[in-house]
C-alpha cells in the first residue's frame, strides 16, 4: 500500500490518501491495518480502517491501546499475505496541522512520520501543558513574546495573567503582567528586576519563564515544539540586549529542551 498523503488529524484519526493506481475500493468497505512496535516487533495492535471513498482510508488510532513509542504501519493483506509496510510520499509535517492539534486538550499526542526508505510510522507520546512561543522581539529594556496555550483548556475570553521568571538554581524571581485571549498569550518581560538580582559570583544566571494564569498556582512552562525543530540551542540564536545603567547582557535563548528562558551574562569591558 502507497499513500500520497498521511496526517493524524486533531481527532486523533489517520488519515490516509492512497496513490492513482490503488484507488479502487468502494466507500465504506474495510481495509486492516496492523501496528507494530518498532522497540518491541512482537508487540502488535490491529488497526481497522474504513475507505470513505475510493482514495481516502481513515483509521481511528486515539483509542487504541499504544505505548509511548514508534509504530511501524503495515497493511494486512486479507488474502492471508502477510504484513507489509506502508509506504508514504508525504513528509508527515504540517505546522498548519501542528498549531491545530496543540489547540485541544490532550496528555497524548500521536503523529504521523515517514522513516528515511519512505516507510509511514505512527509516533505516540506522553504530553503536558505548556506554552507555546511563536514570537520574540528583544527590546532595550524588555523582552515581548507571544504564543498560545497547548495541550490545555482555554480560559473564556480575554484574561489578564502572569509571566514569572525564576532564577535557576538561586532564589530570584520576578513577574510581569500577561494576557491570554482565545487561547494565544502576550506579554511584555522587563529586564530591570533580571539586573537587580543579577548573582555576579555566578557565570550564568539563567531565567526560566512561566506563564501563570489567574485565579489558581497553575503554570505553563513556555517553549517551542510545534514548528518540529529539536536542538534549538544551537540552532535558534536571538540578539542580545545591555539594558540601560548596567553591566549585564540578556539574550533570549532555548534550553535543551526548547523550553524558553533568558540568560543573563557580565558584559565584557570595552
Amino acid at each position: 500500500m502507497q499513500a500520497e498523503k498521511s496526517r493524524v488529524d486533531c481527532g486523533d484519526v489517520l488519515e490516509l490518501c492512497l496513490a492513482d493506481d490503488q484507488r479502487d475500493r468502494a466507500e465504506g468497505s474495510e481495509e486492516v491495518l496492523t501496528l507494530r512496535r518498532t522497540e518491541e516487533p512482537r508487540t502488535r495492535v490491529r488497526a481497522p480502517g474504513v475507505h470513505t471513498s475510493s482514495r481516502d482510508i481513515r483509521v481511528e488510532v486515539g483509542e487504541l491501546p499504544l505505548e509511548d513509542g514508534v509504530w511501524e504501519v503495515l497493511y494486512t493483506d486479507p488474502e492471508g499475505g502477510g504484513d507489509t509496510p506502508v509506504g508514504t510520499r508525504d513528509c508527515c509535517f504540517s505546522l498548519a496541522r501542528n498549531m491545530e492539534y496543540l489547540g485541544q486538550p490532550r496528555q497524548r499526542k500521536l503523529q504521523a512520520l515517514r522513516s528515511p526508505d519512505g516507510a509511514l510510522l505512527l509516533q505516540v507520546s506522553t504530553v503536558a501543558a505548556y506554552a507555546e512561543v511563536g514570537w520574540v522581539d528583544s527590546g532595550t529594556d524588555t523582552v515581548t513574546v507571544s504564543g498560545r496555550l497547548a495541550y490545555t483548556e482555554r480560559p473564556p475570553g480575554s484574561v489578564g495573567a502572569e509571566i514569572v521568571a525564576r532564577q535557576r538554581e538561586r532564589s530570584g524571581t520576578a513577574s510581569a503582567p500577561a494576557e491570554i485571549d482565545s487561547g494565544q498569550f502576550h506579554c511584555e518581560i522587563p529586564l530591570k528586576p533580571l539586573l537587580e538580582a543579577h548573582d555576579p559570583e555566578r557565570k550564568r544566571n539563567e531565567w526560566d519563564l512561566w506563564l501563570r494564569f489567574p485565579g489558581d498556582e497553575r503554570e505553563l512552562r513556555l517553549a517551542t515544539h510545534a514548528d518540529g525543530v529539536p536542538a534549538k540551542k544551537r540552532k535558534v540564536l536571538y540578539p542580545t540586549v545591555t539594558p540601560a545603567g548596567g553591566n549585564v547582557r540578556i539574550r533570549p535563548y532555548y534550553t535543551v529542551d526548547d523550553t524558553f528562558s533568558l540568560l543573563a551574562t557580565e558584559a565584557k569591558s570595552p
